[in-house]
C-alpha cells in the first residue's frame, strides 16, 4: 500500500476554502513528521470537462482550484489514483466524501487507518474511533 494523510474525514468538516487550507497548513506538518511527500493534492466533484453538468459540481472544481492556487498544491480533480501517486496529504472536497472515500478505502478496500490527529486543539489528539 501507499501512506498519505487524508482530510477532512468528519463530515462536519472541510466546507470552506479557508477550511481547507487550514488543514493543508496544519497537515503539511505532520506529513513531514512521517516523512511523507510534502506535496498536496485537491480534489474535487468531478474533471474540469464536467463544467457546467451540475452546480454542485461546478462549485467544487472552482473550490479546489482556489485552494489548490491559494495553498500552493495542486488540483487533481476527481482522480485520487493520481494523487495518491505523489502526495503525501490529500484534502477531498468536503467531509463527507471523504468520510466516504476513508470507509471505502479501510473497510472494503484493505487499508490501514492509523486514527485522525485533531488539529483544531491545544492538545495532542489522535481519534481513533473511526
Amino acid at each position: 500500500g501507499k501512506k498519505f494523510l487524508f482530510a477532512p474525514v468528519g463530515v462536519d468538516e472541510g466546507w470552506t476554502v479557508d477550511a481547507k487550507l487550514e488543514l493543508i497548513k496544519k497537515g503539511r506538518v505532520i506529513a513531514q513528521k512521517f516523512h511523507l511527500p510534502e506535496k498536496v493534492g485537491v480534489l474535487s466533484g468531478g474533471r474540469l470537462g464536467d463544467i457546467g453538468r451540475h452546480d454542485l459540481v461546478d462549485r467544487s472544481l472552482a473550490d479546489a482550484e482556489l485552494v489548490a492556487r491559494l495553498g500552493n498544491a495542486q488540483h487533481y480533480e476527481i482522480l485520487i489514483e493520481d494523487a495518491v501517486k505523489t502526495c503525501g496529504l490529500i484534502i477531498a472536497p468536503d467531509g463527507i466524501s471523504g468520510n466516504l472515500a476513508f470507509r471505502t478505502l479501510t473497510f472494503l478496500g484493505g487499508g490501514h487507518g492509523h486514527g485522525a490527529p485533531v488539529v483544531n486543539i491545544d492538545r495532542i489528539f489522535v481519534d481513533t474511533s473511526r
